[in-house]
């Protein structure tokens, strides 16, 4: 079994585009099924 997981938080005051991270997260992947945010 691998390391583990640690998870992290982070706060940004800034607007960011949805769409350009989900895009930056997906270029080029095949093996991606779904993106989901909340």
């Amino acid at each position: 079994m691998a390391g583990a997981v640690v998870p992290a938080i982070r706060i940004q005051r800034e607007d960011f585009d949805v769409a350009a991270e989900i895009a930056g997260l997906t270029k080029g992947r095949t093996d991606i099924g779904a993106v989901v945010t909340f």
